[in-house]
């Protein structure tokens, strides 16, 4: 009997939703009563992909330099209550009913963000996407994150799943690493935040857009022997 695909990995950020206005408002909003410069939408796209306090340490190199420890962690969470009063993020085309199709299908979703887990879980149910997903592991959930592998394989063993039946989603170098250091093959979307190329990161296969994930999906199953579960009506 053949192996069967039993769970999709899905970065957030980047993949499922296009954050980086709301992220650019939030950092912005808490640079602003310190005189410092505005970034630029596309300067915070770059910055994205490490987790907020990696992208506040960014945003304040490159408007001035560290104000040291204290009030660096001021800032940080002066970004963080700035996101959470915002509007949830756009979701990308094709991802609601890409998620109904594979959960209707009976795959296990695990969203695996570098995002705290408390703020992943609002917002993915600000966005009704939670009755989709299996498992959160946010950036706060275990002792690693991404690209740590065990970022990925933690979830994935509390469902009792396989890490060979399993296909890791994302867009950044980060979700690259951790899903090579966890054997577990990567595709990449190539609108996201990444500013590498999907041949330097190693994905066993690239898509434009979220609606052709599932097509990559069968592909990249196939290639690894793992029989896909037949089509089912989004829930």
């Amino acid at each position: 009997m053949p192996k069967v695909l039993s769970a999709i990995l899905l970065d957030l950020d980047g993949t499922l939703v296009d954050s980086a206005p709301q992220l650019a408002e939030a950092v912005n909003g808490a640079l602003q009563p310190l005189g410092r410069r505005t970034l630029a939408l596309e300067e915070v796209r770059g910055m994205i992909g490490q987790g907020l306090p990696a992208l506040t340490r960014a945003a304040l190199a490159a408007t001035g330099g560290d104000p040291g420890e204290a009030a660096g962690e001021a800032i940080l969470g002066e970004v963080r209550a700035i996101y959470d009063r915002l509007p949830p993020p756009e979701v990308y085309d094709g991802v609601r009913e890409s998620l109904g199709l594979w959960h209707g299908a009976g795959l296990h979703l695990v969203i695996c963000t570098n995002k705290p887990e408390g703020s992943a879980r609002r917002l993915l149910a600000e966005l009704d996407l939670d009755r989709y997903i299996a498992r959160l592991a946010g950036g706060d959930s275990y002792p690693q994150r991404k690209p740590h592998p065990d970022h990925l394989l933690r979830p994935l063993g509390e469902l009792g799943i396989d890490p060979a039946s399993a296909i890791m989603v994302g867009d950044s170098g980060t979700d690259a690493r951790a899903a090579r250091d966890a054997g577990i093959p990567f595709i990449a979307v190539t609108y996201g935040y990444s500013r590498e190329r999907p041949e330097q990161l190693g994905a066993a296969a690239a898509v434009d857009r979220f609606g052709d994930v599932g097509g990559a999906i069968h592909q990249v199953a196939a290639e690894r022997g793992l029989a896909f579960p037949p089509p089912a009506s989004a829930v």
